[in-house]
């Protein structure tokens, strides 16, 4: 991806080659953002690195870099499936179409949809699959994967909270498996 920078000063000149001295093909004012072309930065007499830019008009031109400060990109927010297997809904309920069966330790990517609280009480995120199928999923069934080796658990119950009537008498790992049986299966 495209380093993305925004100007740091008050006007910068966007100019048709590397150096002072070059016409300006249009001026760039504070907050402004550029996109490096993927052109090599050259280094002039006195160490002045140019850098080969876009701006938002689709200009491409050279810049001071000294007037630059890199935009850090977006990460993704990613999700992992813990249960063994995990359907991915058409829509927010699990009477929706499945669009793709997902197996424990499937990375998911936040599709950018809101997260939606059924009536159930049970919270749906929307993702998109490993391979790029968009959908939904309950959020029970997954956890969010920041690259910690110690994800944060999303919306899980705590152990023998009285939600399943014998919870309290079984692992957590037997009431994971239970829940995604019922879940793929299309029941609370």
């Amino acid at each position: 991806m495209p380093a993305t920078f925004r100007v740091s000063t008050d006007a910068l000149n966007l100019r048709a080659a590397p150096g002072a001295g070059e016409s300006i093909l249009a001026v760039l004012l504070e907050g402004a953002t550029v996109t490096a072309t993927g052109a090599e930065p050259v280094t002039l007499a006195g160490g002045n690195v140019w850098i080969n830019v876009r701006n938002e008009a689709s200009i491409a031109g050279w810049v001071h870099s000294g007037f630059l400060t890199a935009v850090a990109e977006p990460k993704d927010e990613l999700f992992r499936v813990t249960a063994d297997s995990l359907n991915l809904r058409a829509q927010p309920d699990p009477e929706t179409t499945i669009l793709e069966v997902l197996h424990k330790g499937d990375v998911l990517t936040a599709a950018g949809g809101e997260p939606v609280i059924l009536a159930s009480g049970n919270t749906w995120i929307n993702v998109r699959s490993p391979g790029g199928v968009p959908g939904w999923v309950n959020s029970r069934f997954v956890v969010a994967d920041g690259g910690a080796e110690e994800p944060r658990l999303i919306d899980r119950e705590p152990a023998g909270d009285g939600t399943l009537a014998w919870g309290a008498k079984v692992s957590q790992a037997f009431r994971d498996r239970v829940r995604a049986i019922a879940a793929n299966l299309g029941f609370e």
